[in-house]
């Protein structure tokens, strides 16, 4: 009966460590794998791991926002496969960019490090200092009506309903036009500025600032594309 009662005790303390320590060892799997523990935002509430296959199941008690060098965007179930510095088949995780947000499909990180870590957006992949995602960050939650306003907003537009896929058209124009660029616009940067065109171009330049776009680079790609435009008015 006191062996019972021993073997009792000693599995509820296995569980209860278990539940208690579950953010930690998270982000320890993270870290024993060659990822920054940061990937995953604070809060995480319970998660599954195979080790043998190296799927996981992330779980937070609501969506969410974190801000590294970009934002962030957290489902409030995060799935995907995890292999030495790799993240693939990744669902639940979203990156900011010209104000509109893109699946992230996988994270990588060089080995041997070389102090970058490399998201793939799909239209483009997305490149961090490593540093930024050593420790966990904060994570506050999605305000919906805001990105309801966002899109009434946007399709409002001069462009019409063609502003959203406008904007994700000229995702390959963003190294070009980065503050302080010096980079020339590459081959699919140019053709969707000549699929565009000059009145859509003027209306998105003279629109709202766009985060991380230089506007002054950005009046310039028709000419750097030889798409011989007129100038905005």
């Amino acid at each position: 009966m006191i062996r019972i009662l021993q073997i009792s005790i000693l599995c509820f303390a296995l569980v209860a460590g278990i539940s208690i320590s579950s953010e930690e060892t998270i982000y320890k799997i993270l870290q024993d794998n060659g990822l920054p523990s940061g990937i995953f935002p604070k809060g995480v509430t319970e998660f599954t791991f195979d080790g043998e296959t190296g799927r996981f199941s992330v779980y937070l008690n609501q969506s969410c926002d974190a801000k590294y060098e970009t934002e962030l965007r957290y489902d409030t179930n995060i799935t995907g496969t995890l292999s030495s510095a790799n993240v693939t088949d990744l669902s639940g995780i979203s990156a900011q960019d010209l104000f509109l947000w893109f699946p992230v499909k996988g994270i990588r990180v060089d080995v041997p490090s070389s102090g970058l870590i490399y998201f793939d957006v799909g239209v483009v992949r997305k490149q961090y200092s490593l540093s930024v995602f050593e420790t966990p960050r904060d994570c506050v939650a999605v305000r919906r009506e805001n990105e309801a306003v966002l899109i009434e907003e946007a399709t409002a537009h001069p462009c019409g309903r063609t502003f959203l896929s406008a904007l994700i058209q000229l995702v390959p124009c963003r190294p070009s036009v980065a503050p302080f660029s010096t980079l020339s616009p590459n081959g699919l940067c140019c053709a969707a500025i000549k699929r565009l065109g000059q009145p859509c171009l003027c209306a998105l330049s003279k629109g709202p600032p766009i985060s991380g776009v230089d506007r002054t680079l950005s009046l310039q790609l028709p000419g750097k594309c030889s798409a011989n435009f007129p100038p905005c008015n």
